[in-house]
C-alpha cells in the first residue's frame, strides 16, 4: 500500500442488523426502532445506531483496507447526520500516512449518504505487518 490508496464500498445497514446490534449491545433506545419516538425527535424514521456504523468502517479496515491481520490501534470519528435502515451509503478510505518502523499507517474515512454529504467521518491509525513494510 502506498499514501493516498483509496478504497470505497456500498454500506447497506438492514432491520435486521440493527435487531442484531440491539440484542447484543443491551441499547434498545426506541430512537432506534420506534418510528414515533423518532418523529418526535425530529427524524423521517428511526435513526441507526451510530456505533453499528461506525464498526462497518472497522470491518472494511479489517478485511479489505489493508485487510487481514490489521489492528486498529486508535479510532476517533464524528457523527454529523444520522443513518438510516434499508438507504444507501458508501463508505470511503484514504491511507495519508505510512510508518515502516513500526507497520503503522493512518487512515481518514467516511460515511456519506446517496446526496454525497458525510454522515460520519473521521480517522483510525492501524498496525499490519504485511502491508505497511
Amino acid at each position: 500500500m502506498k499514501v493516498g490508496d483509496i478504497h470505497n464500498s456500498p454500506l447497506l445497514i438492514t432491520e435486521k442488523d440493527e435487531q442484531i446490534f440491539m440484542d447484543l449491545t443491551g441499547d434498545v433506545n426506541p430512537i432506534h426502532w420506534d418510528a414515533d419516538v423518532a418523529k418526535k425527535e425530529g427524524y423521517s424514521s428511526p435513526i441507526v445506531h451510530g456505533m453499528l456504523a461506525a464498526a462497518m468502517i472497522g470491518k472494511e479496515i479489517g478485511m479489505y483496507f489493508p485487510g487481514k491481520g490489521t489492528i486498529n490501534m486508535e479510532r476517533s470519528f464524528q457523527f454529523i447526520r444520522p443513518l438510516f435502515v434499508g438507504k444507501e451509503y458508501t463508505i470511503s478510505l484514504k491511507l495519508t500516512e505510512i510508518d515502516v518502523e513500526n507497520h503503522c499507517g493512518v487512515i481518514k474515512f467516511t460515511i456519506k449518504d446517496s446526496d454525497n454529504k458525510i454522515c460520519l467521518k473521521g480517522l483510525t491509525r492501524v498496525r499490519n505487518t504485511i502491508q505497511f513494510v
